[in-house]
């Protein structure tokens, strides 16, 4: 409490109260209410918890009230500091959301780091980006990571793919509509997308498959940063940034009246070119454990990749890149019946040809390597020295030496040969 016993012991608590020792009488409730009682209260600047329990003697009357006095202002300081804590871990927590996509980035190789690091870099203005990429590289996370690492992270990040919308309907899902714009049309209207990502980011996927008066409409928007609802008059001003990505050479699409040069031009702005899978093999097996973790947690297995395997996928050039390469690794988890995936399990899988040459390869190889193994047993088992059965194969002594230290054959292997 902060005074001393003196001022304390012998003192009716009411006095206390009179003379400003206390403000609240715990033990007149505890007489009123006859049961234990706890308030806070404060004196002399300190935060005070108090506890007072009714004493009865054997007749049920209250004899005594003892009451415990705890300072917590200890207690306060370590819940503010915990709210604090809280606060900074919620905020951590949305600042590694925000970055969540770049965790799924996952590459050794170079050229992708540094277009990873432009990302992130373009990502601190608002300028139009033009992802440019095949398919299955990963243009929707890098246009996840632009938006969730810029200013715009708490506002919408909206996908619309261009190619996968009927042409008719392309405008009233960009720009909305108005009641009674057309035929069908709802009776309050229709918001569009680009008034959803108001204050966001817009991802226009597959930009390339705009028909040519879409185009128009999308290069208006661009340049005056505003839109018309269809059967509307009002303009509203818009303040998205667009993202765009196609899969397609759309230089060649301009040459070839495909697509418009100045919406081009608009567009690129800052040009991310993503490499494919087969530029990159480096990123394979990487990538390969991490969808192999993911499905075995997933479906609760422990499946693993024989070298020869990984030597399979090392050797394909994965035209759908990684969706396909994803793909592949859950199919070959969920259909795979033994732990150990081997290269019968590649056989199972509608898979490319590709894919079946290069275990064909692999398979020729290992032949290969079993037929010159027997071959130097036996011209050992004939000739009895490195020098004559060199002579014999018709290569040098010193790489039979080397060979036989491959296949781990000493002199006098005849019992390898029985084996054989």
């Amino acid at each position: 409490t902060g005074h001393t016993a003196q001022e304390y012991v012998g003192q009716h608590c009411l006095d206390l109260i009179k003379q400003g020792y206390s403000h609240k009488s715990i033990s007149n409730l505890v007489l009123e209410r006859k049961s234990r009682t706890t308030l806070i209260d404060i004196r002399n600047n300190k935060e005070l918890l108090m506890t007072a329990n009714p004493v009865f003697n054997d007749s049920g009357e209250l004899i005594r009230i003892v009451t415990v006095i705890r300072d917590i202002d200890d207690l306060t300081k370590l819940k503010e500091q915990f709210k604090l804590s809280e606060q900074l871990k919620t905020k951590y927590l949305e600042e590694l959301e925000h970055l969540s996509p770049q965790k799924n980035m996952i590459t050794r190789n170079p050229i992708m780091q540094a277009r990873i690091n432009l990302a992130f870099h373009v990502a601190q203005v608002d300028s139009i980006v033009l992802i440019q990429g095949e398919t299955g590289v990963g243009k929707e996370l890098f246009a996840q990571i632009i938006h969730r690492a810029s200013k715009r992270s708490p506002q919408p990040f909206l996908k619309v793919n261009c190619g996968a919308i009927p042409a008719h309907l392309l405008e009233s899902e960009l720009f909305g509509y108005d009641p009674g714009a057309f035929t069908g049309a709802s009776r309050g209207g229709k918001l569009g997308l680009f008034e959803l990502a108001q204050g966001g980011s817009l991802f226009l996927d597959e930009v390339s498959e705009l028909p040519l008066n879409m185009q128009v409409k999308l290069l208006r928007a661009i340049q005056e940063k505003e839109i018309t609802r269809i059967g509307g008059t009002k303009t509203i001003k818009l303040d998205v940034r667009i993202i765009a990505a196609t899969n397609r050479d759309i230089e060649a699409m301009v040459r070839e009246k495909l697509f418009r040069q100045d919406l081009y031009y608009r567009l690129n702005v800052v040009q991310i070119l993503i490499p494919p899978l087969r530029e990159r093999k480096e990123d394979i097996f990487p990538l390969v454990t991490e969808f192999l973790d993911i499905f075995n947690k997933k479906y609760n297995y422990q499946k693993w990749l024989h070298p020869d395997a990984i030597k399979s996928f090392l050797m394909y050039d994965w035209p759908g890149n990684i969706r396909e390469l994803q793909n592949t690794v859950e199919r070959l988890v969920v259909t795979s019946s033994e732990d150990c995936i081997i290269l019968n399990d590649l056989e199972n899988l509608q898979l490319s040809t590709e894919m079946k040459k290069s275990k064909n390869i692999i398979n020729l190889k290992k032949t290969f390597e079993e037929e010159e193994k027997r071959l130097i047993i036996e011209a050992y088992n004939q000739a009895k020295s490195t020098y004559r059965v060199a002579e014999s194969l018709g290569i040098s002594q010193t790489a039979v030496i080397k060979k036989m230290k491959k296949y781990g054959l000493k002199a006098g292997a005849r019992s390898a040969a029985k084996s054989c």
